[in-house]
């Protein structure tokens, strides 16, 4: 058996060649990790935090951008306004033409119901009649399969009535004979 003296005790094993001088216990390796997380953790928060932003603005653009391209519905708004005021005529021959219009929507419609069906061969045909001249411009040829229809049309302030016609089938660029009825807008509110 061997003895150990006292000195022994306190000798630097690493002398002996047994351990090393400098023990390594994974420290380097936390080290590492630190440096390297630490210039890491925050760029993939702010680059889905980006990609996100961007998607919202997309988002939000396609919708305006769907909105402003999207055809008003000038009928639904007339109707729906809160200064609506309409005059009803009844038509010689059967039928009524109701003409409504608002001032806030710089809009009108007019609604036939109860019309005869035209002669073969021939259409009704909507106009509006020009406030400072009286010069008709077409609104809608009334389809055959749907004589309660309802038209509309914008800018109150150039419209003093809406007239119809009875046309060659398909309908013509100016009116080719007399109106089967003329209704005067009303006075907006």
């Amino acid at each position: 058996m061997r003895r150990t003296h006292p000195a022994d005790i306190h000798a630097d094993p690493a002398a002996d060649g047994d351990l090393d001088p400098h023990p390594d216990l994974g420290l380097d390796l936390i080290e590492e990790v630190a440096e390297h997380d630490g210039g890491r953790s925050g760029r993939p928060a702010r680059k889905w935090l980006l990609v996100a932003v961007a998607v919202a603005v997309l988002v939000i653009g396609g919708i305006s951008l769907a909105l402003a391209l999207a055809p008003r519905d000038l009928a639904a708004e007339v109707s729906k306004a809160p200064d609506r005021v309409e005059t009803a005529v009844e038509i010689d021959g059967g039928g009524t033409a109701v003409v409504a219009v608002s001032a806030d929507a710089d809009a009108g419609t007019v609604t036939l119901s109860g019309l005869p069906g035209p002669q073969a061969g021939s259409d009704y045909q909507l106009w509006v009649l020009a406030a400072d001249s009286g010069n008709p411009s077409p609104l809608q040829v009334v389809p055959r399969d749907a004589l309660d229809t309802t038209a509309a049309f914008k800018g109150l302030d150039g419209i003093e009535a809406v007239a119809l016609t009875v046309e060659p089938q398909g309908g013509s660029a100016g009116p080719t004979s007399g109106a089967v009825v003329t209704v005067q807008l009303p006075a907006p509110k």
